[in-house]
Parts: structure tokens; C-alpha cells; sequence
């Protein structure tokens, strides 16, 4: 097990590891599903090595015509991106000839609608002759300058297998089907391609049947491709959004997105459905290093629908990494990351944030990338966009190297943000230092661990990326850090990468609240100073205590939380009774009249749980109090007087003993005390005051 400290070195190696274990497993002859690879020298956009590639359908947004634009434009590295097409698509993914499945004839109709009649590009259709519901007849006319002199093969990420046949990936060879033998729990473990069939106008055409869910595709010229792969070319009908911007890094492939059909279902991936999205834009800036002053590095940003540049709150901001050979237009190509977020967005999961996807490309340890987030990026998109400035309104996310660079946020640069997701993390898990674990268990937000059930890859040597992520759960829990964990049947893919990011919005992110009591009246004040001052509040027997509960965001946003607090009486045995329920008002908070609670001839402790139950858009939370009762001194022969008022105490009073004098008054005098009480019952007094901070409730484990 090497230590966090050597993050830096092993990513350093990590591509000469990776790339002598790919090669190794490609000299046995074996299967490499859902892995994308690039040559050594591959410019930036092709393959990206460690993910397989899925999509995104961008649909433009609504007051653009069409052109997604973007604010505060520089001519020099921020052109405006041209309208985006309303069809998505999948990865990249090396595919030898041997892979390719033969051309069979297409029908020349699909769900009553003629081949030869249809767009060029992808086109989904629903049909019973589909053995998932929905066919996707893609069309493809090669361009002038091209020579086409052995066909053109349609490369899609749709390999299929059950979940047991891919425990052993990426060791074993898979045995693999396409979409047209989908069987219900398929999970994607690479990429087929077709052989396209030639039609008499001069257009390339396939069907193939694909279950729900985003894939990337593309298209390849040539014939048997070599162990490396064909050149893919992404489909000029459907290009990536990327692809029209000048500067931005360009993507290999398109995405397709294919909804579920009720009559065969599949799965449903409806969160990751195309729809009405805000901005995307791609930023270069100046990213100078030792062996090129001149160099430029870039950032996409994704602004979302209603994006209001002078909000009086600024917009929440999650940071975010690619994989391996990836860069910063793949999740919002390949990962949809937009999508997901304008769905949850409509179904009450989250509210608006910015998504900011860097490109650490060249970027060779974990220190220089954390220069260029936080000396270069950070500081580019605070000062161009409406943004928390906060780290208590950050979050950072990445999958494959980029979970890694995750996990080393969160380990070394904790005080930056206050949620991270460490997805596919490729390094291995180590036990933070004492002086780490301290700063873990300090984040106010929440953590998100997650990865594929069957991703086995990596080595003995380096990192077996789901016994990692597992030994990681298992690991921070046992030493008390709280967190979320998702795991998903699936390899190192887009499939699981967009489920996880889908979980984090869901699960966690930007929505931990905080619990502050307050005494609210005369009846209750403060503990005197001890062990657990902070929690501890003193009444006498009998008084209807008032406790007043704030419910605050850890990550300020437009929308405060709702729903309703619950305070319970919690018995030796762990058992609890509930004493009140209130709902939380506009101002965030909520008052707890609880009834009056009997104690002996000495003075009692109650242990009180105070709860918000949650909203869709914020997470529960609770805090312990402590309330003493404090006995009345009875006097001599008062217990057998029937109705007559102990010492210290009257009917208004409602058994609060009151001691000596305030304002010049006896506080003893039944009138002062029930005016004093009457007061406090209108708010208008507060005796004492206790803050508490919450523990997250609702994190999955």
C-alpha cells in the first residue's frame, strides 16, 4: 500500500503503466470492451484511454436562435458555439478488424417509415419489430475529400453482456452481443462496428435495436484497422458541440440518445433525456509551462437555463475532471452532464449550478494540476461568471485519473470545497493521516464514492480500481468520516460515470443543512459551562419549554429549505417519543413547544433529538440537546394542599422556579412571572442562546 504522498509520482507513471497493461492484454488477442485508446502521440480529442466514451444530446438554448452564446465573449479564445443538433451520441474506442460484424441488408422500412426517405445522421424509431423497443437508422454520406475504398464501418458503444460474464474485465476475453440480442440487465462493455451497406444514392446506412439509455458513435474509413483502431470521425449530421468551436478541444464521436419503450423495457435512463439547456462555452487562457511559455490550456462551462449573471445569491459551482486522455468537453458530450443536471433541475432534485469541466491534458502531477485549478481556473471563472466564491458553495468531481485527482482534493486541499465525488478513482485507497482525517470529518457538505461493480481495471502493482474504491468506502467509514456510497453494475464506462454523477446531484450535492437551537422563552436558558455546554439547556420540572430551530444551507442558494422539524424525547433504551412537530417558515426556522416533562427530587437529564426531515432540495439533518430538569423546592406541607403554588412557583409560571430579583421586582411575584413568561411565549424574550451544528442524516453508506 503506498502512501497519499505519492500520488504525484505514480501519476507521473501512471500512463506508462497503463499503456504497458493495455498493451499486454492486446498481445494475448484479447477483448478490450469500453476502453478508448490513443496512440502516444494522438492529438488531443481522440481516444480517451482509460473512458469509454458516451454521450450527450444538446439541444439549444431557447433564447439563442439556436447559437449557444457565450457572455462576455473574447474573439481571441471564446467564439461563440454554432447551433447544436437535437440527436446525442457515444465514445471512442480502439476496434480491431476482427470486430467488425458484417453488413447485412437494411429494410427498407422501419416502424412504417422508409430508409431511403430519412435525414442523413441518426434517427430513433419506436417499432415492435425492435427487440428493445426502439431502432436507430443511421445514415452517412462521406464528403467529397474523402476516400471511402473499403466501405465505412459504423463504431458504437453498445457491446453488451450480463454483469457475471464481466466480473473478470479486463482480463478475460468478454463474450459480447449488440443491441439487437439486449437482454434485460445488460450492462455496456465496449464497442461493436458495423459494416454500413452502400445505398444507390450514395448513402451509407445501418439499423441496429439499442435499449435507454446516451451512446457515442462514429464513423470509420478503411478496412481492417490494426490493433490501434480506426480514425474515427464524428457524424457531420450530428457533430458534438465542441466540434464548431474554434480553439476547443474536439471530440471523435457523437452521441445518440434512445428513450425506454414501456412494451420492452430496459432501463430506465430518462434522467439523462435530451432537453431545453442554457449555455455551453469553452474558454482558453494562458497556461504557461517550463518547456512552452505559449501555452494555452482550456475550460468548458456549462451555465444553466434562467443563468442570471446579477443574481443577488451567485450560482453554486461544481468542478469537474475527465479521465485519462480525456478532455474538457466530455461530460458535456460523452457524459451529458447538462442533461442530468436541467432534469433533476425539473424533477425538484437540485437547484441551478454552474458545471465548470477542466482539461488537465499535459498536466503532469497532481501539484501542477492543483496550480492550474487553483491559480488559473479558479480565478478565470470567478471573475467571468456569477459564482460562489465560497467553499462552502463548491464542490469538485472526476472520474478514472480524474477521481483520483478527486480523491487527492480531498485528502490535501480539503478547505477548498465542501462536497467532492471520487468516482473510479484509478489509485489505490490509503488511511489519511490523523491530521487529514481531521479536515475530512470537518467537511460541512458531504462526500460521494462510487464505482462499476465489474471495473477490474488496472494491476496488482498499481490499482484494481473497484477493489479501491471499495477498500476506500470501507476504509473513511471505519474511521467515522460520513459519506455516500454508489456502486453500480457496469465497467469502466459513460454508463456508470452518468449514474454516478446523477446519484451525487440527488444524494448530495449542495444539499446539506445545518440545525441551530435557540432558547425560545423564559422557560428555557442555556447549561451552565461543561463536557457538552454547547448542547445542554436547563428548564424546571413541569415548564412547557420553547425551543426555536433554524434550519440553514450549508451552500446558499435561492431557495430555503422546507418541510418540518420534529423533536423527540429519546429514553435510556435508545427509544423515542415524539413532543413536537412545526413546520419550517420562510425565515428558515421553526418552533418547538414541547409539554412540560416531570423529573424526580433531583435534577434530570433528557436527551432531546431534534430533526428536519428534508426536502427534495435538501437533505435532513439532526442535533442531540440536552435538557436538565431542574426540581421545585416544595414547601413544608404545600404537597397536601391541594392547588396551592410551591415557593418559587404559581400557576402562570407553570412550575419555572424564578430566584431572585429583576428589574427592582421580586421575580418570585406571580405577576412579573407571568408577564415575563407571556413575553417569551410572544417571542419577544430569550433567555440565553446554544448553537449546534448538525450531522448529516440521509448519506446512503
Amino acid at each position: 500500500m503506498r502512501t497519499e504522498q505519492s500520488i504525484g509520482r505514480r501519476q507521473a507513471i501512471g500512463r506508462r503503466q497503463v499503456r504497458r497493461g493495455l498493451l499486454a492484454v492486446m498481445a494475448l488477442g484479447l477483448t478490450l470492451p469500453g476502453l478508448t485508446w490513443a496512440a502516444a502521440d494522438e492529438p488531443a480529442g481522440g481516444a480517451s484511454d482509460m473512458d469509454t466514451n458516451v454521450p450527450a444530446v444538446v439541444s439549444p438554448p431557447e433564447e439563442s436562435n439556436g447559437a449557444v452564446a457565450s457572455p462576455q465573449a473574447d474573439a481571441a479564445d471564446e467564439p461563440t458555439a454554432s447551433p447544436m443538433t437535437e440527436t446525442p451520441a457515444l465514445s471512442d474506442v480502439s476496434t480491431t478488424g476482427e470486430s467488425a460484424v458484417a453488413a447485412s441488408a437494411v429494410p427498407s422500412s422501419v416502424g412504417g417509415q422508409v430508409v431511403a426517405d430519412l435525414p442523413l445522421g441518426p434517427t430513433v424509431i419506436a417499432t415492435d419489430d425492435s427487440v428493445t423497443g426502439y431502432a436507430v437508422v443511421f445514415r452517412y454520406r462521406p464528403g467529397a475529400e474523402q476516400s471511402v475504398t473499403d466501405g465505412v464501418k459504423l463504431n458504437g458503444e453498445w457491446a453488451f453482456a450480463q454483469p457475471s460474464a464481466a466480473a473478470g474485465w479486463p482480463g478475460v476475453a468478454l463474450v459480447s452481443h449488440g443491441g439487437d440480442a439486449y437482454v434485460a440487465g445488460d450492462v455496456q462493455v465496449g464497442s461493436i462496428a458495423y459494416d454500413m451497406v452502400l445505398g444507390d444514392d450514395g448513402v451509407y446506412s445501418y439499423v441496429v435495436d439499442l435499449p435507454s439509455g446516451t451512446f457515442s458513435y462514429a464513423f470509420q474509413l478503411g478496412g481492417d484497422c490494426g490493433p490501434f483502431g480506426c480514425v474515427n470521425l464524428p457524424d457531420p449530421a450530428n457533430l458534438p458541440w465542441e466540434n464548431s468551436i474554434a480553439g476547443a478541444t474536439a471530440q471523435a464521436m457523437s452521441q445518440i440518445y434512445v428513450p425506454e419503450s414501456t412494451g420492452h423495457p430496459t432501463r430506465d435512463n430518462a434522467y439523462q433525456a435530451p432537453t431545453a439547456i442554457g449555455q455551453l462555452i469553452d474558454l482558453g487562457y494562458p497556461a504557461p509551462t517550463a518547456d512552452d511559455p505559449n501555452h494555452t490550456n482550456r475550460v468548458a462551462v456549462y451555465l444553466p437555463v434562467g443563468y442570471d449573471a446579477n443574481r443577488a445569491i451567485p450560482y453554486p459551482v461544481l468542478y469537474i475532471s475527465h479521465g485519462m486522455y480525456g478532455n474538457e468537453g466530455d461530460w458535456t458530450t460523452q457524459g451529458v452532464a447538462q442533461y442530468i443536471e436541467e432534469n433533476a433541475i425539473a424533477a425538484g432534485a437540485t437547484q441551478p449550478f454552474v458545471i465548470v469541466a477542466t482539461n488537465w491534458t499535459g498536466v503532469v502531477t497532481t501539484q501542477d494540476y492543483a496550480h492550474d485549478l487553483y491559480d488559473l481556473v479558479i480565478p478565470l471563472v470567478e471573475e467571468r461568471f456569477n459564482i460562489a466564491t465560497d467553499p462552502s458553495g463548491r464542490a469538485f468531481a472526476g472520474l478514472s485519473w480524474g477521481g483520483m485527482l478527486a480523491a487527492d482534493q480531498l485528502y490535501n486541499h480539503t478547505n477548498e470545497f465542501a462536497y467532492y465525488g471520487s468516482w473510479s478513482a484509478a489509485v489505490a485507497y490509503t488511511e489519511p493521516t490523523a491530521e487529514q482525517l481531521t479536515a475530512i470529518k470537518a467537511i460541512r457538505g458531504g462526500i460521494h464514492l462510487g464505482v462499476g461493480d465489474q471495473d477490474g481495471l488496472g494491476s496488482a502493482d498499481s490499482f484494481i480500481i473497484n477493489q479501491d474504491t471499495f477498500d476506500r468506502q470501507a476504509g473513511l467509514t471505519a474511521l467515522g468520516v460520513e459519506l455516500t456510497s454508489h456502486n453500480v453494475a457496469g465497467i469502466h464506462s459513460w454508463e456508470v460515470w452518468r449514474d454516478l454523477l446523477n446519484d451525487f446531484i440527488a444524494s448530495t450535492l449542495f444539499k446539506t443543512t445545518e440545525l441551530t437551537v435557540t432558547p425560545n422563552g423564559a422557560a428555557v436558558q442555556a447549561g451552565e459551562p461543561g463536557a457538552d455546554a454547547d448542547h445542554r439547556l436547563v428548564t424546571a420540572a413541569g415548564a412547557a419549554a420553547q425551543l426555536l430551530v433554524t434550519v440553514a444551507p450549508v451552500t446558499a442558494n435561492q431557495l430555503a429549505p422546507t418541510g418540518l422539524v420534529r423533536c423527540y424525547d429519546v429514553a435510556a433504551d435508545g427509544g423515542r417519543s415524539l413532543l413536537a412537530e412545526a413546520a419550517v417558515g420562510a425565515d428558515g426556522t421553526a418552533s418547538c413547544q414541547l409539554p412540560g416533562l416531570a423529573s424526580g427530587a433531583a435534577a434530570q437529564d433528557h436527551q432531546l433529538l431534534v430533526e428536519y426531515a428534508g426536502d427534495g432540495l435538501y437533505n435532513p439533518s439532526s442535533i442531540t440537546v440536552f435538557l436538565t430538569l431542574t426540581p421545585a423546592v416544595a414547601e413544608p406541607g404545600a404537597a397536601d394542599q391541594p392547588g396551592k403554588a410551591k415557593p418559587g412557583a404559581s400557576a402562570e409560571t407553570g412550575g419555572v422556579a424564578l430566584q431572585g430579583s429583576i428589574f427592582g421586582l421580586p421575580a418570585s411575584d406571580g405577576l412579573f412571572a407571568g408577564g415575563l413568561l407571556a413575553l417569551g411565549a410572544a417571542g419577544l424574550l430569550v433567555v440565553g442562546a446554544i448553537a449546534i451544528v448538525s450531522s448529516n442524516l440521509g448519506r446512503r453508506r
